[in-house]
């Protein structure tokens, strides 16, 4: 019928093999140099700057640049002068992948993309979950998420921390769970949700 969703009325590929295909971009775009921006190259510098004890809030990575010739050449141009705007649990996971990868920008780029990836995997795998009474919204969801190039060129091989922040935001609606007006949700169930939401933002 005319007006009704394209994925009901349109081809239905195999959810397997959208999941397989997406499985191995997924991989090789994990495995292959950040592409696409330079963010995780930033994201590598402030967490260097955290393993060397100092606050990203308050060294840039042009003092960085004075300090380690061989990290030096990785900093990316445009925002060496500039401290991080990033939260303190962005901030905390880039330190954890500076911690991981050393002095190698490539090893600490790798760390980050590889967290995207599993959330990436998580968020699909929750979504598949959630919708599988519903075969189109299903098939939408994972053109939208997990199959999408476009997304996954952003938040897997550019290394983008957006994906952490929408799974924290995911996290918070679905700690909500399904009420009606007349059944409020428990407030630990509010406090969670909030909790989440603001991690997100």
């Amino acid at each position: 019928r005319a007006g009704r969703p394209q994925a009901r009325r349109g081809a239905r590929p195999s959810t397997r093999a959208l999941l397989i295909a997406a499985t191995l971009a997924v991989v090789a775009l994990t495995l292959v140099p950040v592409a696409g921006s330079n963010d995780a190259l930033d994201y590598a510098a402030y967490g260097r700057i955290m393993v060397l004890g100092h606050s990203p809030y308050v060294m840039k990575p042009e003092h960085l640049m004075l300090m380690h010739n061989a990290f030096a050449k990785e900093i990316p141009g445009p925002w060496h002068k500039f401290v991080s705007i990033y939260g303190p649990l962005a901030t905390f996971e880039q330190f954890l992948a500076a911690k991981l990868g050393g002095l190698s920008a490539a090893r600490i780029t790798f760390w980050l993309k590889l967290w995207n990836s599993i959330v990436v995997a998580l968020l699909a795998f929750e979504a598949d979950r959630l919708l599988r009474g519903d075969p189109a919204r299903r098939l939408r969801a994972h053109l939208l998420w997990t199959i999408n190039p476009l997304l996954l060129w952003d938040v897997v091989a550019a290394g983008h921390l957006d994906v952490l922040a929408a799974a924290a935001g995911l996290l918070g609606l679905l700690a909500l769970g399904r009420h009606t007006e007349d059944a409020a949700p428990p407030l630990l169930r509010v406090v969670a949700a909030g909790a989440l939401i603001g991690v997100a933002a």
